[in-house]
């Protein structure tokens, strides 16, 4: 079932993965790391090659994390609640554990470095792992990683947004390659602003562009979005995908979040949600699935696949606590791992 947020399940009755990381992870931040039953897409975007550009394309992609989760916006319900917020896996996941929201704009790729070394001769972390914010280089895959987005409905909603990320820094690339304006960096604190209304109302945000000095709608702000990085998605061959998006900016449906919400509204049955979303997480998927998996009616627990028993293209993976897609140079691939 893919969603950012289970319905209904109750953290505290969860079991724990068995595995060194988690239980150090558990052992430092107790409760604050167990209630973390979330599930989000990571998209890891390969090719910059240049560190010191991946800091500075950083700190302009903050920009538009509001406008990720937006789009993605998959978790409305908590613990059998329905929250009032399009995004409560962002809430869970930014309560309480350090570095896990938005990165101040870091100065230069010595400057992030020096950041990395004094917490760990602080003993504050023990690794770039334990940065977690919503966008970060991972010089361990070279790559920028986005973990912004709640875990998409559909498959078409993940492969879209994996191409939304891609567009983005290859747009951004080509502006610094040939000395042309890029994005205004933002201080973090008006970034937030966004990203409030963002988790609480999805697309049906209105936001602050600060750099314009205006307010506009969330939806208004992606078509920008769009059409910024229109030419650079024909290049990577990934129109269809801003196709996709568009439309679902149109759709009075809306995202993932606005029908679960929906769903619940006819009835005020929360299994009716959880209903919707086995179906929408199978859509699009019956043809790259083994037969023994496209049976399994939605009501069923779907079994775990090996995914090594899985076709190259569009193959899926076992997800713990985040789902991951790594996006890598046109023609873009998308493959899936776990930490």
């Amino acid at each position: 079932m893919s969603a950012g947020t289970h319905p209904t399940t109750a953290w505290q009755t969860q079991e724990k993965t068995d595995r060194p990381r988690y239980h150090e992870l558990e052992s430092e931040y107790q409760d604050v790391m167990r209630q973390r039953v979330l599930f989000g897409l990571h998209v890891h975007v390969g090719g910059v090659g240049d560190k010191e550009l991946t800091i500075q394309l950083i700190n302009q992609l903050r920009t538009w994390v509001p406008h990720l989760l937006a789009l993605s916006s998959n978790s409305p319900f908590w613990a059998g609640r329905l929250t009032g917020i399009k995004s409560y896996r962002s809430v869970v996941w930014q309560s309480g554990a350090p570095r896990s929201s938005l990165p101040e704009a870091i100065p230069s790729l010595n400057a992030f470095n020096r950041y990395i070394k004094d917490l760990m001769d602080m003993r504050c972390i023990t690794s770039e792992k334990d940065i977690w914010w919503y966008v970060r280089p991972n010089f361990t895959y070279n790559t920028i990683e986005f973990r912004i987005c709640d875990m998409p409905a559909t498959i078409e909603d993940t492969l879209a947004l994996a191409a939304l990320c891609q567009a983005l820094i290859a747009k951004l690339t080509w502006l610094y390659e040939r000395r042309m304006p890029m994005t205004p960096v933002l201080p973090k604190h008006y970034i937030e602003e966004n990203l409030w209304r963002a988790m609480r109302y999805g697309l049906d945000a209105r936001i602050a562009d600060f750099a314009l000095r205006r307010t506009l709608s969330m939806r208004a702000s992606i078509y920008e979005l769009l059409d910024f990085i229109d030419d650079i998605a024909n290049d990577l061959g990934t129109s269809r995908e801003m196709h996709f998006l568009r439309a679902l900016l149109d759709d009075p449906r809306g995202t993932g979040a606005d029908r679960q919400i929906a769903a619940y509204q006819q009835r005020g049955n929360v299994q009716d949600v959880i209903r919707l979303l086995l179906e929408e997480t199978m859509r699009g998927v019956e043809t790259t699935l083994p037969a023994a998996f496209r049976e399994v009616e939605t009501e069923a627990h779907l079994a775990a696949i090996d995914p090594l028993s899985m076709p190259s293209t569009g193959a899926l993976s076992e997800v713990e606590t985040e789902a991951k897609l790594r996006v890598v140079k046109p023609p873009m691939r998308l493959k899936s791992y776990s930490d």
